[in-house]
């Protein structure tokens, strides 16, 4: 399994990871996300509104080169279009991990 999917689940077991639309929305506004990840195939209102909800919290907004299938699959819930991760050590981690090509 890939590198980042493992971390995300890690996120989730941790209880870092929030998953889903209105949830992304309601951490941001309480400025508990750290990192928000949108998946390959949102759809442009989606990835819009995860502009948002960072511009809202501060925070950095990330696509993933994984489809909301792939995500379901991993997470166990559907088929999420929007992740946010609310510690700072993850977000970070993982950022770093993707912008050295780790993760992909």
């Amino acid at each position: 399994m890939n590198a980042a999917l493992n971390f995300l689940g890690l996120a989730k077991r941790a209880g870092k990871l929030v998953i889903g639309e209105e949830s992304v929305k309601l951490e941001a506004r309480a400025n508990r996300t750290k990192l928000i990840l949108t998946a390959s195939d949102a759809g442009d209102t989606l990835k819009k509104r995860a502009e948002n909800f960072a511009r809202m919290a501060k925070c950095a907004h990330t696509p993933l080169p994984f489809s909301k299938e792939e995500l379901g699959m991993l997470l166990g819930r559907g088929t999420p279009g929007i992740l946010g991760i609310t510690d700072s050590g993850m977000a970070k981690a993982f950022s770093e991990k993707l912008v050295k090509g780790e993760i992909i």
